[in-house]
C-alpha cells in the first residue's frame, strides 16, 4: 500500500513545568512557573513558544500568554513564566507548546487531577471579594524561606500527539490578616495531618510546613491532629516523640492552632478493640494521656526545649467517634468513663484547657459527663445529600437546647469532622455544600468548624491534590474565611 502527500512531523522536546513555589495558591502575586525545554536527539532545536490559557471554573478564558524558547541544537532551554495577578477565586491553567516549523500545539500531560463542572454558587474569578473593614490591601508574599517541595507530578514528557485536555490548578486568596499570630478565637479549621507518618526527617517536617502555610493563607486557624497512641508509645511507658514533636513544630513555625485528638488503645494493651479489662486499659489511656500534655501544652516539656514563651496545645478531644463500631467497640457508658477519667487527668495539668467529649447518644454523654468536659464535637456526614437547613443549623440549635437543659448550655460545640466526597459529588458541590453547612452550623450557634480533611484523594475529601494545589473548595472556603474574618457566631446572627 502507498501513501501520497503523507507528512510525518517528528516527536517535539520534552516540555516540563515546574512551579516556582511549594503551591499554586497565591496571595496577590504573581504565579510562577518555570518552563524546560530538552531535545530528544541531536539534531533538534529552533524557536518554540510556551503558551498558557488561564480558564474559570465554567471555561471562560481569563488570561493567556506566550513565552518563547530558543532550543539549541541536542541541548536543553528554561524559560520563566509569570502569571499576572488574578482576582480572588480558583481557575485551571493549562501549558502548550508550538513549534515555529509545525505550528501544531503540544499539551504536556499532567496527571488528572479533577474533573471539572460549571460552577453554581461558588465564589468565582471576576466577583472579586471585599476585604472586611481595616484590612490590609498590602498583598503578602509567600515566606521567603519556606522550603520548596517541587511537584513532581508536573514534571511529565509530552506524547507524540496532542493531548486535547489538559489543566492545572491555582488559587488566588486574600491574605489572611492573622498571618503572624495565632489566633485561637478563629471559628474555622481543619483536619490535618498526625503522628501516623513514621519518623520524622527533616523532608517530612518541611512538607508540613508547607501544608501549615498553604492552610495559614486560607484563613484557616485551626488543624485537628491525631496524637494516635500506639505510634507514640509502641511499648509500655517508652515514648516515641520525634513525629509527634515534628508537628507541634511546624504548628509553631507557622502560627497554628492543634487540635490534640487522643485516640485507640495502645499496641501494648491486650484486646485493643474492646479491652476486657476496661479499668486497666483507661488508666493506661490516662498514664500516656499525662505525658502528651505534660510535653505539648504551654510551658511544657518541648516548649521549654524549644524556647517558645506561650505556644502549645490547649484544646483536647477525647477519641475519635466511639460511636462508629470499628473506632471503639465498647458501649456509651464506658466512653463516659474514660472521659470522666481523661478530663481529670487534663485539668491536674493544664486547668484551662478545652476538654472536647463526642456526643455520642446525648442521653449518656452530655448528662453523665457533664463537669468533665468543657465541650462538645460532633460529626457530620450526609453523604451526597444537599445540606439542609434543618440538618445543620435546626440540628445545632437543637443540641444547643439539649445542653442548656442540662446546664451546660454555655459550653462550646465543635463540629471536628464535616466533608463530602467527591466519589459521591462533583468537585463543586462539595465547594458549595462545605461553605454552606459551615454558615448554617455557625449561624446555630456552633463554635467551630473543621472540615474533613486537607487530603484524601482515595475517598474523595480533601481541598488539595497531592502537589498541595488547590481543589475548588479550598478557594470557595478562603472566600468565606475571608468574609467572616473578625465575626463571630451569636445565637441564629452574625455579628461583629
Amino acid at each position: 500500500m502507498t501513501f501520497q502527500n503523507f507528512t510525518v512531523y517528528p516527536a517535539p522536546p520534552t516540555l516540563t513545568i515546574t512551579l516556582n513555589q511549594s503551591s499554586a495558591i497565591y496571595t496577590g502575586h504573581n504565579a510562577s512557573y518555570t518552563a524546560k525545554l530538552q531535545a530528544n536527539n541531536s539534531s533538534e532545536g529552533g524557536l518554540y513558544y510556551v503558551n498558557y490559557d488561564v480558564t474559570s471554573l465554567d471555561g471562560s478564558t481569563i488570561n493567556q500568554g506566550q513565552v518563547p524558547i530558543v532550543l539549541p541544537q541536542g541541548e536543553s532551554a528554561t524559560a520563566s513564566i509569570a502569571v499576572p495577578n488574578l482576582d480572588y477565586g480558583y481557575y485551571n491553567i493549562t501549558f502548550s507548546l508550538t513549534n515555529e516549523k509545525t505550528s501544531l500545539t503540544y499539551i504536556p500531560q499532567f496527571p488528572a487531577t479533577s474533573t471539572h463542572a460549571p460552577a453554581s454558587s461558588l465564589v468565582s474569578p471576576g466577583s472579586a471579594l471585599t476585604p472586611p473593614p481595616g484590612h490590609n490591601l498590602t498583598l503578602l508574599p509567600t515566606a521567603p524561606n519556606l522550603p520548596v517541595v517541587p511537584p513532581q507530578d508536573l514534571a511529565q514528557s509530552t506524547s507524540t500527539a496532542p493531548v486535547e485536555n489538559t489543566t492545572n490548578s491555582m488559587a488566588t486568596v486574600v491574605p489572611a490578616q492573622n498571618q503572624n499570630v495565632v489566633d485561637p478565637s478563629s471559628a474555622f479549621g481543619i483536619n490535618g495531618p498526625g503522628n501516623r507518618y513514621g519518623d520524622i526527617t527533616s523532608a517530612l517536617e518541611a512538607q508540613w510546613v508547607n501544608i501549615d502555610t498553604v492552610l495559614k493563607e486560607q484563613g484557616i486557624e485551626w488543624v485537628r491532629t491525631e496524637f494516635t497512641w500506639s505510634y507514640a508509645e509502641p511499648k509500655a511507658g517508652v515514648y516515641d516523640w520525634n513525629t509527634s514533636d515534628g508537628l507541634l513544630k511546624a504548628g509553631h513555625s507557622t502560627h497554628e492552632n492543634l487540635l490534640g485528638l487522643v485516640d485507640y488503645w495502645g499496641s501494648y494493651v491486650k484486646d485493643p478493640y474492646a479491652p476486657a479489662n476496661f479499668p486497666n486499659a483507661v488508666q493506661q489511656y490516662d498514664q500516656y494521656l499525662a505525658a502528651l500534655v505534660e510535653r505539648y501544652m504551654p510551658g511544657g516539656a518541648l516548649a521549654q526545649q524549644e524556647g517558645w514563651r506561650t505556644y502549645g496545645i490547649t484544646a483536647w478531644e477525647i477519641w475519635n467517634e466511639p460511636s462508629t463500631l470499628a473506632f471503639w467497640g465498647g458501649t456509651p457508658e464506658q466512653y463516659a468513663e474514660l472521659v470522666n477519667s481523661a478530663a481529670a487527668t487534663i485539668k491536674a495539668l493544664e486547668p484551662s484547657a478545652t476538654i472536647l467529649a463526642y456526643d455520642w447518644t446525648e442521653d449518656t454523654i452530655i448528662p453523665t459527663s457533664k463537669g468533665s468536659y468543657t465541650g462538645i464535637s460532633i460529626h457530620d456526614y450526609p453523604g451526597a445529600a444537599y445540606p439542609s437547613l434543618e440538618e445543620f443549623y435546626t440540628g445545632v440549635q437543637n443540641l444547643r437546647q439539649y445542653m442548656t437543659e442540662n446546664g451546660v448550655g454555655s459550653d462550646p460545640i465543635w463540629m471536628t469532622e464535616n466533608g463530602w466526597s467527591t466519589n459521591s459529588v462533583t468537585e463543586t458541590e462539595q465547594a458549595e455544600y462545605l461553605v454552606r453547612a459551615a454558615l448554617q452550623s455557625l449561624a446555630g450557634s456552633l463554635n467551630k468548624y473543621f472540615m474533613f480533611e486537607w487530603q484524601y484523594p482515595a475517598a474523595g475529601y480533601g481541598e488539595l491534590n497531592a502537589s498541595l494545589n488547590p481543589l475548588p473548595s479550598y478557594a470557595a472556603l478562603a472566600g468565606m474565611t475571608a468574609m467572616l474574618s473578625g465575626y463571630t457566631a451569636r445565637g441564629s446572627n452574625l455579628t461583629v
